[in-house]
């Protein structure tokens, strides 16, 4: 699909703010899907430090 100007490509066809925002909406949905594993990894590892920092270690 071929557009005139970039306005064109922009509006779609009157379509332009549903593809755009499906568009945006995934994207922001992948990267939550990327970044959010990442932080619950980063709060394990801080709560096991917390806990293992705790523990008596016998000698």
């Amino acid at each position: 699909m071929f557009f005139d100007s970039l306005e064109s490509m922009l509006n779609m066809g009157n379509h332009g703010k549903y593809v755009w925002s499906s568009y945006a909406i995934t994207t922001v949905i992948l990267l939550w899907n990327f970044i959010s594993p990442i932080m619950v990894k980063h709060k394990i590892q801080q709560k096991s430090a917390i806990v293992s920092s705790k523990t008596i270690k016998p000698n």
